[in-house]
């Protein structure tokens, strides 16, 4: 129970101690207990007892009783009353001092005690069959909260250091990529968003505060070995660059945006460290440049401009965080045409006026520089300077290949615009430029389908309706007339495609009409490679090696060596079908190339045919060696860097057998396998076939 006694200054203060009920042969019942203890600890002089209760004069009558009732309730009000009377005025009995003190307390126990289980078990509870009804906040919570008050109090670390550990980081980086596909999916289709904004801030808070702890604590020989195998870890480095990258304005406000920036400043100082170390360099394959090159777009650096537009509010941290990566922006990846944007400019100018970077002689360089180039372009070609300064930062997104956007595998590829319209589809006609790639993707996807259809154009508006694109039907019916798919009678439009137009779907067609079946996934290959997307093929080949790798581990766990993605792992673990994740532009841009995704089509992976998903899957049930044989059709595999030994596979049939279904069902979209290539192969042929029977008739 707790006793309470006021101390000299003021204050209470309270004492828990062991509760002993005593016997009714004592004389004193359990409401004596309390009474007593509120006199005592008051320090009145004098105090008489508190009568016993109405429930020790069994022998009265119902008058007595009444009348011992309103006696002992006064006299219960006159004895708090004096109780009360004499504590200091400035206190009262909740004071906070008090709850805070016993707050800590309680929590310095879970610390102590039981942290590490708890998150654990959380962990384990939400990739269970219940981890739809459960909060998934509740874990980022759990440890953001816990370790912040950790260092706040000082606490030993030592005692709960294994909190951090790969699947703790992991499982957020899956959160945060599973988080920000469904923000996508709910945005576009105008559903509400605010689950997947509170838990992505989450996510992103919580990581934050455990790299802080990381670096606080960096001396220790746990945490050392922990940041060697974060630094191979490459899912958390392009974390962040899709974050920033896929920030919607309208659903994701400026305090989600400053924080997403600022963690993503402190793993950038850890990416250093790393370096310096030797955890990760060139002899891994890893180049801050070029990870640094894949911030260097329009589109992230008018996220980054947008926090400076109130510069002089924000702390200095901030400031510091935003003008660090355009310096390297600017400098190392010599992409200053990047910062020229009106927001931008504007915030320099006024930071030069006010010389608020002072402190800063690197930051006053970066400003100084971007300014005069800026002037000097405009004193070459205004018209030219004008037109850069105001295209929107949005249509950056499908910037030429190359064009700052880092890749993977550290070497960047070149394409010119003329390449890049062309194999985007992208029509010079008005119609054409208010449909995005994507949309344009989906289109070319089902007209093969769609052939002969009276209602193309219903269809065509419905199913982008699905998959949260709003167009009208008269949108829909010119941009399918200017691009040859239906007839324009009051165009006089001949159903055949304009000789003078560049269109990548009818180029495919006649090539596709005169291959076989075995040679399209090197004709497909061929086209890719002249269009200089030699990095974004071995990327993807590096997917299907890293699936066939985390399953690998999850049926014999003496595989895992390395260590896995946690996109692909936990996925995996779940037995669902692993999202290829286009973290950059560059990538996005490859992914949305024709070529590239009926090559995805002719792998059997699974594409953009789905409302409820942005990104490509691997099918889940695909087995190891599949995914190596699918690897292997793209090309050689003996120069890259894999983390397993691919001949095992040949000599063990265990480890060939399909992953086993999980006990329950996930209510997943993908319940049967997609169209594969030949059946899309064929419909292209058919539809090419009946158009030249057409024209000879």
């Amino acid at each position: 129970m707790l006793e309470f006694k006021s101390t000299p200054d003021g204050h209470l203060e309270i004492k828990l101690t062991n509760y002993t009920q005593r016997t009714e042969e004592s004389g004193v019942g359990e409401d004596m207990d309390v009474a007593e203890s509120a006199p005592k600890a008051s320090g009145s002089k004098g105090s008489s007892p508190i009568p016993r209760g109405s429930n020790h004069s069994g022998s009265c009558d119902k008058n007595k009783k009444e009348d011992s009732k309103s006696r002992d309730l006064y006299s219960n009000y006159t004895d708090e009353k004096e109780v009360l009377s004499s504590i200091n005025q400035s206190s009262c009995l909740m004071d906070t001092d008090i709850i805070v003190s016993y707050l800590k307390k309680f929590a310095t126990e879970i610390m102590y005690s039981g942290f590490v289980d708890l998150v654990e078990n959380i962990m384990k509870a939400l990739l269970t069959k219940y981890d739809s009804i459960l909060d998934h906040s509740f874990l980022m919570w759990t440890v953001g909260f816990f370790l912040s008050f950790a260092h706040q109090q000082e606490l030993d670390f030592n005692h709960f250091k294994e909190v951090l550990n790969l699947d703790l980081f992991g499982f957020l980086v899956y959160e945060a990529v599973k988080c920000c596909e469904a923000l996508d999916v709910k945005h576009q289709k105008k559903q509400d968003c605010a689950v997947e904004k509170h838990r992505m801030h989450l996510v992103v808070c919580t990581l934050n505060q455990m790299f802080r702890t990381l670096l606080a604590n960096s001396k220790m020989e746990y945490l050392k070995d922990l940041q060697k195998c974060l630094s191979h870890m490459t899912d958390l480095h392009n974390l962040f660059i899709l974050l920033i990258r896929q920030h919607i304005p309208k659903q994701q406000n400026a305090v989600y945006l400053r924080d997403l920036i600022q963690t993503n400043h402190v793993l950038m100082l850890m990416i250093e460290e790393w370096l310096s170390q030797g955890f990760i360099g060139e002899h891994c394959g890893f180049s801050m440049l070029s990870h640094v090159k894949q911030f260097a777009t329009k589109n992230v650096m008018a996220k980054y401009g947008t926090l400076l537009e109130h510069q002089e509010l924000n702390k200095d941290t901030l400031n510091v965080a935003v003008l660090t990566m355009m310096y390297h922006v600017a400098g190392d990846c010599r992409r200053q045409d990047t910062l020229m944007q009106l927001p931008i400019l504007k915030s320099f100018s006024e930071i030069w006026v006010d010389n608020a970077v002072r402190e800063h002689e690197e930051f006053k360089d970066l400003i100084e520089f971007v300014l005069e180039v800026f002037m000097s372009d405009a004193e070459k070609d205004p018209n030219l300077c004008a037109q850069n300064l105001f295209d929107s930062p949005q249509a950056q997104k499908s910037q030429p290949l190359g064009s700052g956007s880092g890749n993977t595998s550290g070497s960047g590829s070149c394409i010119n615009s003329g390449d890049v319209e062309s194999s985007m589809n992208v029509s010079s006609s008005c119609s054409a430029e208010d449909f995005t790639d994507d949309e344009q993707i989906l289109i070319f996807t089902w007209m093969s389908e769609l052939e002969g259809d009276n209602h193309i154009i219903e269809i065509v508006t419905k199913k982008l309706a699905d998959h949260g694109y709003t167009k009208t039907k008269d949108q829909v019916s010119k941009y399918l007339s200017d691009n040859g798919f239906i007839e324009d009678s009051s165009n006089s439009y001949t159903g055949s495609k304009n000789q003078g137009a560049s269109n990548i779907e009818e180029n495919i067609l006649q090539e596709l009409s005169s291959l076989s079946e075995d040679n399209l996934i090197p004709f497909l290959l061929d086209r890719l490679q002249e269009q200089g997307f030699e990095s974004h093929i071995v990327w993807l080949q590096r997917q299907l090696l890293e699936a066939a790798y985390v399953k690998l581990a999850i049926k014999e766990p003496s595989y895992r060596v390395h260590v896995e993605e946690p996109v692909a792992k936990f996925y995996a673990l779940q037995n669902k079908p692993i999202p290829i994740i286009p973290w950059n532009d560059d990538l996005q841009a490859a992914l949305a190339n024709p070529y590239f995704h009926l090559l995805q089509q002719s792998l059997g992976i699974y594409t953009y045919d789905d409302p409820n998903i942005i990104f490509p899957r691997i099918p889940q049930y695909l087995t190891p060696t599949l995914l190596v044989n699918k690897a292997r059709q793209i090309g050689p595999i003996n120069s890259l860097l894999v983390k397993f030994d691919v001949d095992t596979l040949k000599e063990s049939t265990e480890l060939d057998m399909s992953q086993e279904e999980p006990a329950h069902k996930f209510t997943e979209v993908y319940n049967k396998p997609a169209k594969t290539m030949d059946h899309l192969w064929l419909n292209m042929i058919q539809k090419m076939n009946s158009e030249q029977e057409a024209r000879v008739t």
